[in-house]
């Protein structure tokens, strides 16, 4: 008989074996913030078991996100994982709606998750929102004489003061849009994904970090924009790489300013696999991100999730969204809506030519996410 549960601390060891068994990788390894000594975090694993043995498993894991001043609640789903002997059974599908309950009961903002598009589609999820993606050489770098002194140095995170470790946490979280990173467990976060967190200094002067897993910076700070040369220098010497790919969201203007004047190519691309579940807190957040940083236009649209809400969103002295029983612009599904908000590729409907201004100036929403911070 299959019984539908979550997980408890006791066994928490036999979720960790089950996820290594069925991946044929190294939780501990590659997620510690998850499943190194986390016995805390076993409750968020939704279970089918038969008798003691799992058989399926969806982890459903707290993320929230700081944007500007506001607050959003959200959950990671990750660790999907099913007995190769128990597939094609509905387990993966009885999970995900019971962790999609437990988020609407949590009263989540939005969900994310990584995987296969269609797979995750019929619970939600759309690839969309909005990353600036760099890639930068030594050649970029020498061509506009930016390069790194023996005054620049590096310093892995374990071998910092809890003085220096305190300062890159205010750094961090002092961001426009962040993650929480608890102190106590801030190194444990940087190192997920097997990643590598380094200090930077000037001088001995700590002046940022920068987070990195074979040539991908997963996340940096840098205390002024003109030492970002330096560090990626010092960074793909120290490391000997041959080249280094970046990602900023769309608020950080002055950092996409600079990466754009050197950078050998960019892209625009989408961050990860999206649930909006509060599309009236998720959107005035955003559109408020937004303004801090671009003129919006005035006016008001009034959209329609089908079975979901319809909402007027009215910009004026304030930004304004608000249910409404009035007749909607658009009236779209929720995966059409996910897109409509915050894709980076941006279609006018036929329907709303009349008000092609106002949606170029609104969207995308500019949601993104730290690939640090997701499971």
């Amino acid at each position: 008989m299959i019984t539908y549960t979550t997980g408890t601390p006791t066994e928490y060891d036999d979720l960790l074996d089950f996820g290594n068994y069925v991946f044929k990788i190294d939780f501990k390894a590659l997620l510690p913030k998850l499943y190194d000594h986390q016995e805390h975090l076993a409750p968020y694993h939704f279970i089918a078991k038969e008798g003691n043995r799992i058989k399926a498993m969806v982890g459903c894991f707290p993320l929230d996100l700081n944007v500007g001043t506001h607050h959003l609640k959200g959950m990671g789903i990750g660790t999907v994982s099913v007995h190769p002997y128990s597939r094609r059974q509905g387990f993966m599908k009885h999970l995900m709606t019971n962790a999609l309950d437990f988020m609407q009961a949590e009263q989540a903002d939005f969900a994310i998750l990584s995987g296969q598009r269609q797979r995750y589609e019929y619970f939600g999820f759309a690839p969309t929102g909005v990353m600036m993606r760099f890639v930068v050489d030594q050649v970029n770098l020498a061509h506009k004489s930016i390069t790194h002194t023996d005054s620049f140095t590096l310093r892995p995170f374990d071998d910092l003061t809890s003085l220096e470790l305190q300062h890159i946490s205010k750094w961090h979280h002092s961001k426009l849009l962040f993650s929480s990173r608890p102190l106590e467990n801030f190194i444990t976060i940087c190192k997920t994904w097997q990643a590598q967190p380094f200090a930077f200094y000037q001088d001995g002067v700590l002046k940022g970090y920068i987070i990195i897993a074979d040539t991908n910076v997963l996340d940096f700070y840098i205390e002024e924009t003109s030492l970002l040369g330096p560090l990626l220098s010092l960074t793909l010497s120290q490391q000997n790489l041959g080249g280094l790919s970046l990602s900023v969201g769309p608020h950080d203007q002055d950092l996409i300013t600079y990466l754009m004047d050197f950078a050998e190519n960019y892209s625009i691309s989408t961050a990860t696999h999206l649930n909006i579940l509060n599309y009236e807190t998720f959107i005035r957040t955003f559109l408020a991100l937004k303004s801090s940083y671009t003129s919006l236009e005035k006016g008001r649209l009034i959209l329609e999730i089908k079975d979901v809400a319809t909402l007027l969103i009215e910009i004026g002295e304030q930004i304004q969204v608000t249910p409404t029983d009035q007749a909607p612009h658009i009236s779209l599904s929720h995966l059409e809506a996910t897109h409509f908000l915050c894709d980076p590729m941006r279609f006018i409907p036929e329907e709303l030519r009349d008000l092609t201004a106002l949606i170029y100036s609104w969207f995308p929403l500019p949601f993104s996410f730290c690939s640090v911070d997701n499971v």
